[in-house]
């Protein structure tokens, strides 16, 4: 076995990027290329190339072009704790920007936004059960009636392991209110 990828001529990987320049690689590109190998030592070779690329790809965990998104938990009309977003094994996102949006009464709506730890939870089959758990508080916001852009210290980044979630502490369900978080993020691995 070889410490080295093979000659790059006798490779899979590379005829099917042949046509594309490193900026115009897509995270599915790499996603369809990636998700078939399997971690053994018989792919040793196989995981080098792809380690290189994705090297080449990622610019030192700059923002991968063409994959930032907005994520909206969509109006929620009761008080709860969601699973806002949690990235799929292997990707790591940061979150550029957040919001929350209460709709209803004048009366107060509260959210508190949270990153989570998903190996502390008591019960893995249920994020959005945080007793227990391992947690930081984003943010702990009441407003009435006016979407309101939340701020943050520090660059936040969410992988499979530490997700977004969001508890609903008051809402005048009675008077059919809801409130609903949206958080621009973008891929950087």
């Amino acid at each position: 076995m070889s410490n080295y990828a093979p000659d790059p001529k006798k490779s899979n990987l590379y005829d099917q990027l042949v046509t594309k320049s490193v900026q115009s690689v897509t995270a599915e590109d790499i996603t369809i290329l990636t998700n078939p190998v399997k971690l053994s030592s018989i792919n040793q070779d196989q995981l080098i190339m792809m380690k290189i690329i994705n090297d080449a790809i990622m610019r030192d965990g700059m923002p991968m072009p063409g994959t930032s998104k907005v994520v909206n938990t969509g109006f929620i009309s009761d008080t709860q704790t969601v699973v806002v977003f949690r990235p799929e094994v292997g990707e790591v996102w940061q979150l550029m920007a957040m919001s929350l949006d209460p709709n209803g009464s004048n009366a107060a709506h509260r959210g508190i936004g949270y990153i989570v730890d998903f190996s502390s939870l008591t019960d893995p089959n249920s994020p959005t059960n945080l007793s227990n758990a391992n947690f930081v508080e984003i943010f702990d916001q009441t407003l009435s009636t006016s979407a309101e852009s939340l701020t943050y210290d520090t660059p936040l980044y969410l992988d499979h392991n530490t997700y977004f979630a969001l508890n609903v502490v008051t809402l005048d369900t009675s008077a059919g209110d809801t409130l609903a978080l949206k958080i621009a993020c973008i891929r950087v691995r």
